[in-house]
């Protein structure tokens, strides 16, 4: 497995309108007001409701004057393509996104088709062709380096966070459909 679950023990607290950034042992916190830092939205969609069927994945980023990224909010749901332009399009305006990317391969076209017929700034995210692990090499140099933080267990209610570390922590970057 290529993200190792240490990579995480820092995590994010709120205060207000606040986004509070300590790494255990330190001292000094980091606070941001979230309003005032560039955010994005991520997307990985799925082609299908069925229960076997993958899930759609979407999260609202937060970058830091240092650069790093915080993991604002996510929503991962099975749904029919044309259904899921609804749930990411509420994502975007809860957290005033300035764009969604969305990974436009295959079927995943058709939600970047829908997604633009909306008022979302829409980006097409598209992998050239190039494996999973090459996609993930900036993800994986950034956690490593302690820069994407999570939040705390319950600072983000709905958010499916346990399942998401779990999808995270399970990424070999190998041939199996994993994202």
């Amino acid at each position: 497995y290529r993200f190792k679950r240490d990579w995480f023990s820092h995590r994010y607290r709120v205060r207000g309108d606040y986004i509070i950034l300590k790494r255990p042992g330190e001292t000094e916190e980091r606070a941001y007001r979230w309003l005032a830092c560039r955010r994005f939205g991520t997307c990985d969609g799925a082609a299908s409701a069925k229960q076997s069927a993958c899930f759609t994945v979407a999260g609202a980023w937060l970058q830091t004057p240092r650069h790093e990224l915080v993991l604002l909010d996510a929503i991962r749901f099975q749904a029919e393509i044309p259904e899921q332009v609804a749930p990411i399009q509420k994502l975007y305006d809860d957290w005033k996104l300035a764009f969604m990317g969305i990974e436009a391969v295959a079927s995943n076209v058709g939600l970047l088709q829908l997604a633009a017929r909306t008022r979302m700034v829409v980006r097409r995210l598209n992998p050239m062709g190039q494996d999973k692990l090459i996609r993930a090499t900036q993800a994986l140099v950034l956690a490593e380096s302690g820069r994407i933080w999570l939040p705390e267990p319950g600072v983000r209610p709905g958010m499916p966070l346990a399942a998401i570390e779990t999808e995270l922590l399970l990424v070999t970057g190998g041939a199996k459909a994993d994202d």
